[in-house]
C-alpha cells in the first residue's frame, strides 16, 4: 500500500497548481470499480513497464513519480499496441492509479517527454479527475473536461521541468514527426496562433480536449510564471497570475460560444426577474420604466409593455412567473453549476436596482 501521507501532501501541491476553471470533482466512482480487474485486463494484452522488461522506461516513470512527490509503488503503467496517439488514467481510490501508453506515443517521444506524459496522467489521479463532474448533456461538461486537461497540463510540467520537453511533447502529438524532423523551435509553433486570430471559424465547444497548439500556448504562459521551480515550491501568488492570464485565452479561443450563450440565458432571467419585480404592485411606473431600459434598453423595454399590455390584470403575475421558470431551467439544462449562483447574483443585482 502507497504511503497515505505522501500522497496526501502530493495531492495538496496538485491542487494549488488546480487551474480556477478546474472544478473538484465529487464521484470517482465513475471509473472501474475495482483496479485489480483493469490491472488484469491490461495485464493480459499490454506489457507492464517495470525495471526488469522495460527498464529505460521505467525510469521514465519513476523519474516522474520522484519530482510528483508521487510513490512509485502507487502507479502500474502499461504499453498497448497502437498506432494511435494515447494516453490515460484509471483509479478507483486514492491511493492507486493505472498509467495506460499506447506504442506510438512511446515510440514517439524522448524519455523527458514521456515524463511529461506520465506526469499530465498522474495530474488527473492527483486532482482526482473523474470523467464527469457535471452532466454530459450540457454545455457546461465540455468546458469543465477541457480546463482538466489544462490543469494535468501543468502537472505533466513540474513531472520534467523543462519547456523545451513539455511543448516539444504538444509538437509531436500534433504532427506525429520524429525528432529528426524537427528543430528545437518550440516559440515558432505557437506563433501558429496567428491562424486562429485571423480566422472567423471556431474551437469545436463539444470537445472535450483544447487543440494541441492552444494547450502548448497556454502551459508557455504558465511556465513563463513558474519558471523553473520544484513542485514542491510553487507559492498561490505565481498560480493566480497564470490563472488569469489562462482565463483570457480560454475566453478568446475556447469558450465563446459557451460565454455567449450563458450570458444570453442569464440576460433572459434578469429580464423576467425584473419584471416580476416591477408589476408586483399591479402598476409599472414611470421611474420603474426608465430603470429598466437602463438595464435591458429601450427595445426590450418596448416588448414588455406590450407583453404586459395584451394580458389581463390577473394573468400578468402568472405569464411573467412562467417565463421565469422557462429561464431558469434554460440556465440550469445549461450550465448545472453555475446555474444557482448566477440566479442569486441576478437576483441580489435587481433587488438593489429597484429598491
Amino acid at each position: 500500500m502507497a504511503n497515505e501521507r505522501t500522497l496526501l501532501e502530493a495531492r495538496n501541491r496538485a491542487n494549488i497548481v488546480r487551474y480556477t476553471g478546474d472544478k473538484h470533482d465529487s464521484h470517482i466512482d465513475y471509473q472501474p470499480e475495482r483496479l485489480a480487474d483493469i490491472v488484469a485486463e491490461f495485464s493480459r494484452s499490454a506489457l507492464e513497464i517495470n525495471a526488469d522488461v522495460t527498464p529505460d522506461l521505467d525510469k521514465c516513470v519513476a523519474i516522474a513519480c520522484f519530482r510528483l512527490g508521487v510513490p512509485r509503488e502507487a502507479v502500474n503503467v502499461f504499453v498497448y499496441s497502437s498506432h494511435e496517439i494515447q494516453a490515460a488514467c484509471y483509479y478507483t481510490s486514492t491511493e492507486q492509479c493505472l498509467i495506460r501508453l499506447s506504442s506510438s506515443l512511446v515510440n514517439l517521444l524522448s524519455p523527458e517527454e514521456i515524463c511529461f506524459v506520465v506526469g499530465h496522467e498522474l495530474g488527473h489521479f492527483l486532482l482526482q479527475h473523474s470523467p464527469v463532474a457535471t452532466s454530459s448533456n450540457s454545455f457546461e461538461y465540455f468546458v469543465f473536461q477541457r480546463a482538466k486537461e489544462i490543469s494535468a497540463d501543468r502537472i505533466g510540467y513540474f513531472a520534467t521541468i523543462d519547456r523545451s520537453s513539455s511543448l516539444k511533447a504538444f509538437m509531436k502529438t500534433a504532427s506525429g514527426l520524429l525528432d529528426h524532423h524537427l528543430g528545437d523551435l518550440s516559440d515558432r509553433y505557437i506563433e501558429q496562433l496567428k491562424n486562429l486570430k485571423n480566422s472567423k471559424l471556431r474551437e469545436n465547444p463539444f470537445s472535450t480536449h483544447p487543440p494541441m497548439l492552444l494547450r502548448a500556448h497556454i502551459l508557455d504562459k504558465f511556465i513563463s510564471h513558474v519558471g523553473d521551480l520544484d513542485f514542491q515550491y510553487i507559492e498561490n501568488s505565481q498560480v493566480i497570475e497564470a490563472n488569469n492570464e489562462t482565463d483570457a485565452i480560454v475566453s478568446q479561443f475556447l469558450d465563446q460560444d459557451y460565454n455567449e450563450k450563458l450570458a444570453e440565458l442569464d440576460e433572459n432571467f434578469r429580464i423576467w426577474s425584473a419584471a416580476k419585480i416591477v408589476c408586483s404592485d399591479g402598476r409599472f411606473d414611470r421611474c420603474e420604466q426608465e430603470k429598466f431600459k437602463e438595464l435591458f434598453g429601450e427595445e426590450t423595454l418596448k416588448k414588455l409593455i406590450a407583453f404586459i399590455g395584451g394580458l389581463g390584470n390577473d394573468d400578468v403575475m402568472e405569464s411573467i412567473s412562467k417565463k421565469i421558470r422557462l429561464a431558469e431551467d434554460a440556465l440550469l439544462n445549461f450550465s448545472p453549476e453555475r446555474s444557482n449562483h448566477l440566479k442569486s447574483e441576478a437576483l441580489a443585482d435587481l433587488a438593489k436596482a429597484f429598491q
